[in-house]
């Protein structure tokens, strides 16, 4: 528990000075800051958006938009992988596991 609240607060801090840095550089478009956002966990996204937000506040919406819609890619993506691996490792750790029971 120690390790997940520890990398919240840092993760989230560490990407909301990043995003704030790189949207006041102007290297980069608010609305492909916003889909870099969206990728982590969901306390990094609003911790990225915001000082986006603050610097971009005419691209408000589609800020909030883009980054929930990247987090939405972000999180199927990763899911259909995980469910994949499982899907075709399962049963040789079963038959691993069966055979050295037997």
């Amino acid at each position: 528990m120690g390790m997940y609240i520890c990398g919240v607060l840092i993760g989230a801090m560490w990407s909301s000075v990043l995003a704030g840095m790189l949207a006041q550089s102007g290297w980069f478009h608010p609305l492909a800051l916003a889909m870099g956002a969206g990728v982590g966990s969901a306390s990094m996204m609003a911790a990225a958006t915001a000082p986006i937000v603050a610097v971009y506040p005419e691209f408000e919406q589609q800020i909030m938009a883009l980054a929930g819609g990247s987090k939405l890619v972000d999180y199927s993506i990763r899911r259909i992988l995980w469910s994949i691996y499982f899907l075709t490792s399962n049963g040789k750790i079963l038959q691993l596991l069966y055979w050295s029971y037997t």
